[in-house]
């Protein structure tokens, strides 16, 4: 692990919660979703990188800041499963629907998919401010810390 990648991978980590948060707008103003997040915290790059092979991470970054990050992740993926099931799990109706027309959820489901989206809004701004937080202190080491 170098310097270098583990702040890319910090920055595209940013980039991947923010595109998610737009996927989410979109399914809640009605529109259809080809290809939604996945639910699970270890299904993507980010939750890959952060939990499998990357034990220097935690030394590199300092547990304080490690942890504070997985803990935002954890509760991100609590918290957009909940949305995640509403839009895109109770949905199967069939192939084509799924596939070409918007299935559009209830009212009392599009209200409950809004209160936790404003949940994940916050989470979203913690995290990411978490990040920027992180990305700034690997800035700030020495290379040879990455080796």
């Amino acid at each position: 692990m170098d310097k270098e990648k583990t702040v890319e991978s910090f920055q595209n980590a940013k980039k991947v919660y923010e595109e998610q948060m737009e996927k989410l707008e979109v399914a809640m103003d009605g529109s259809n979703i080809k290809i939604p997040t996945a639910a699970l915290q270890t299904a993507y790059v980010f939750g890959k990188w952060l939990y499998l092979g990357n034990d220097d991470l935690r030394s590199i970054l300092g547990s304080l800041f490690y942890d504070k990050i997985e803990i935002l992740h954890v509760r991100w993926h609590e918290e957009y499963i909940k949305t995640f099931d509403i839009f895109f799990q109770k949905q199967k109706k069939g192939f084509f629907q799924n596939a070409f027309g918007n299935s559009k959820v209830s009212g009392m489901e599009l209200e409950k998919a809004n209160s936790y989206y404003k949940e994940l809004k916050v989470i979203t701004k913690e995290l990411i401010k978490t990040i920027d937080s992180s990305e700034r202190r690997l800035g700030a080491l020495a290379e040879s810390k990455f080796n």
